[in-house]
């Protein structure tokens, strides 16, 4: 990792605690926490937009993006628990914990689009995720397994182009794939609008999925339906760059 040294740092020490076969201690708590904060800040987000010509308002780190998709995470709760007599069918606090971990291992390995991530992607990050977690005490081990599975989900299945994908996965599974796509539109709506028109591809990519999302869930029916015509303005200005 040459232009990630802190992720080669984070790694070391991840192998260190794992081969000394001990659980973390508070001693070693602030040094593994500053390790993998800077780990995942060296990690940038949506190189494919820029690569196709395009700019940035901001670079957006992977520590950048697990702040914000915990926040969006209780937005959209929030608006379930409100609205939709069907909020108890989700694991509401699986769903925080899921959107506070899910790409830890990128720290790790690297940040890959999520309609181009390939198997062998997603075999090194679930190796990664096992590092990370294997110096925490076995039932938090349990615990954040159970939570990482629900992201699983979404890229195993949510992820892909097909949105009729969706269906093959669970209910806090598609709503994890709801929350991902909701990120994805909200930093679209924002380079878009500085000029950045690649980033318009977002629009077209999520389309088939949020038709279907948006019947199941309310948060996400509320929250894009005061932007729909600002989304067709953009698709109409900006034709659909090949990926």
């Amino acid at each position: 990792m040459p232009d990630r040294p802190m992720g080669k740092v984070f790694c070391e020490l991840l192998k260190k605690i794992k081969d000394g076969h001990k659980t973390i201690g508070l001693d070693e708590w602030e040094n593994f926490q500053k390790t993998m904060h800077e780990a995942l800040g060296e990690v940038k987000r949506y190189k494919k937009y820029t690569r196709l010509g395009g700019s940035a308002v901001y670079t957006e780190s992977v520590l950048n993006h697990t702040v914000n998709t915990v926040f969006l995470c209780d937005v959209m709760l929030g608006i379930e628990e409100d609205r939709s007599c069907k909020y108890g069918l989700l694991d509401s606090e699986l769903l925080r914990l899921s959107a506070r971990i899910h790409d830890l291992p990128e720290g790790l390995v690297d940040d890959i689009d999520a309609m181009d991530k390939k198997q062998s992607d997603e075999a090194k990050e679930d190796s990664a995720f096992g590092l990370i977690i294997a110096g925490l005490p076995k039932g938090t081990q349990r615990v954040y397994r159970k939570a990482y599975a629900i992201a699983q989900e979404w890229h195993d299945a949510g992820a892909k182009r097909n949105p009729k994908a969706l269906k093959n996965i669970s209910k806090n599974g598609r709503f994890f794939a709801a929350l991902e796509i909701l990120g994805y539109l909200s930093r679209g709506f924002m380079e878009v609008a500085a000029g950045n028109k690649t980033f318009a591809n977002i629009f077209y990519n999520w389309e088939g999925h949020l038709d279907i999302l948006q019947r199941e869930f309310v948060s996400v029916k509320e929250l894009l339906k005061p932007l729909k015509e600002v989304v067709l303005k953009y698709q109409e200005e900006n034709p659909y760059f090949k990926e």
